[in-house]
């Protein structure tokens, strides 16, 4: 089930712009290992289903994905668009579109709630356990070194809402973010 999610998740990530190409590549990395880092973390907090844990990481960010996809095309089409205002208007836009998207596509609420809530940075103890994983996994992956724009050295996990309310220890954060980077390692050419 993770293997077809995947593959038919890697196939909206393609864009015919060489610069967006390079920016989607980087967005489906960070999904990836965003999905086998809140599997993981749903394992080790016994959370339940853990596949779907792995699909939310997998499409947390499907609202940058459709946006990026689009302004990838037109850009192909008009060079002249002005890249840092259209990456500007993702960051502003991407967690309500996405969360829009997957309500069209008929996927649950608790779906939708992750797209549109996953960001952060601060939650309160009642957030759904889902959100704080999705939050945590994603910068598990980015500490891991697939961050879409961020490096590994600027995330600080200790202070996360997320890790703090999940009750995770750094060292078990560790222990994940490096079986994360093996993950992706193992699937680089089935994957990427």
């Amino acid at each position: 089930q993770s293997i077809v999610a995947t593959i038919a998740n890697k196939s909206l990530y393609e864009v015919k712009d060489k610069i967006f190409k390079k920016m989607m590549e980087r967005l489906w990395k960070h999904s990836l290992a965003t999905a086998f880092a809140a599997r993981s973390i749903a394992g080790e907090l016994r959370l339940g289903d853990t596949e779907k844990y792995y699909f939310m990481g997998l499409v947390h960010d499907i609202g940058k994905v459709l946006i990026l996809k689009t302004l990838g095309d037109a850009h192909y089409k008009d060079q002249t668009l002005n890249l840092d205002d259209m990456i500007a208007e993702v960051r502003a836009a991407h967690t309500g579109f996405g969360s829009s998207i997957l309500r069209k596509w008929g996927f649950g609420e608790d779906y939708c709630r992750v797209c549109l809530l996953h960001s952060g940075p601060k939650f309160k103890p009642t957030a759904d356990k889902e959100i704080l994983v999705t939050n945590l996994a994603g910068n598990i992956a980015k500490k891991a070194g697939f961050g879409v724009t961020s490096t590994p050295d600027s995330i600080n996990i200790s202070t996360l809402f997320s890790r703090i309310l999940l009750g995770i220890e750094p060292p078990l954060v560790d222990s994940i973010t490096e079986d994360t980077a093996r993950r992706m390692s193992e699937t680089s050419d089935i994957f990427h």
